[in-house]
């Protein structure tokens, strides 16, 4: 899921009034290139949102408006890829100097550490620093906080075997979870029908062991099952460090926003609804399996 979109959503459901926007270009990148940088970015973004956007009390108190900003830019810049992620918080205070002279990896563990939840992984790490990043902060204290990150474009993208893209050598390993029979025979036809080589699980339980058993380059999974629900699953798989940068696209009848909302924060990559057909799964193979939007 493209980050602006994540932000949406963690900002959701922090209660907090965020507003999101992005500028600059989309850029399209190898699905390596988004596996090593996405996980970086979001984190930067979930402790903007976590640590450093005032309540709207507070906001009020010192002259800003109720809602928090944040501006995601990115770009192609003189043979770099540049990321800039802005905003109107109160800054990283006492922690910038901390901060300050760090490479980029060892201020990501620091902010990751920071979070609720799962920080990242030594394997995201090392997929990060692959890159050769460099980060430059500004800040303007109690204002506003921008960190520019930049990517020579001429690195080869390194992720774990689990996370790499599929070669002309074989065919796309999916694999796709849900209690429903009906639902399971059609999913298997249509991507087989698309070339994909497909393994099918009953359930969460059934659709972890699995994962722990093989690799695959995309997961497609229902939510409400026996056993495990699909919330359960993402959230389990995602602390599987060969599993981290599997994308994971959750496959349900259910339409509300809170449930795609509540996906995305347990880690899904997309979200669709049923009912489905072969050309949904073509474009997911081609957007999930092939090249992949960071910002936009």
């Amino acid at each position: 899921m493209p980050l602006r979109l994540k932000a949406r959503a963690a900002a959701s459901a922090s209660g907090r009034q965020v507003q999101v926007d992005s500028n600059g270009e989309e850029l399209a990148c190898s699905r390596g290139l988004v596996d090593a940088l996405y996980p970086p970015l979001l984190t930067l973004v979930r402790h903007i949102i976590e640590r450093r956007l005032e309540q709207a009390p507070e906001r009020q108190r010192v002259g800003k408006p109720e809602h928090g900003t944040i501006v995601l830019d990115a770009r192609h810049d003189a043979g770099h890829l540049g990321f800039s992620i802005g905003d109107d918080g109160g800054g990283l205070g006492s922690a910038r100097c901390a901060l300050a002279g760090v490479d980029s990896a060892a201020l990501l563990r620091s902010l990751s550490a920071d979070l609720a939840g799962h920080p990242l992984s030594d394997d995201q790490i090392a997929a990060w620093k692959a890159q050769r990043p460099t980060v430059r902060i500004e800040e303007r204290l109690g204002r506003d906080t921008t960190f520019h990150l930049s990517v020579p474009t001429a690195v080869v993208s390194v992720v774990t075997a689990a996370g790499a893209p599929p070669t002309a050598a074989r065919a796309v390993r999916v694999l796709f979870v849900d209690d429903s029979l009906m639902v399971r025979k059609a999913a298997e036809k249509f991507l087989r029908a698309l070339g994909a080589e497909v393994s099918i699980a009953i359930h969460g339980e059934d659709g972890l062991a699995q994962l722990g058993a093989r690799s695959f380059d995309l997961v497609l999974t229902d939510l409400e099952m026996p056993r495990m629900t699909g919330y359960e699953l993402i959230e389990r798989l995602r602390q599987m460090p060969t599993c981290a940068a599997v994308p994971v696209v959750v496959v349900t009848s259910r339409s509300g926003e809170n449930y795609r909302e509540q996906a995305v924060m347990h880690g899904a990559n997309d979200y669709i609804t049923k009912p489905f057909n072969q050309e949904t799964f073509a474009h997911l193979l081609h957007k999930w399996v092939g090249a992949g939007s960071l910002v936009a």
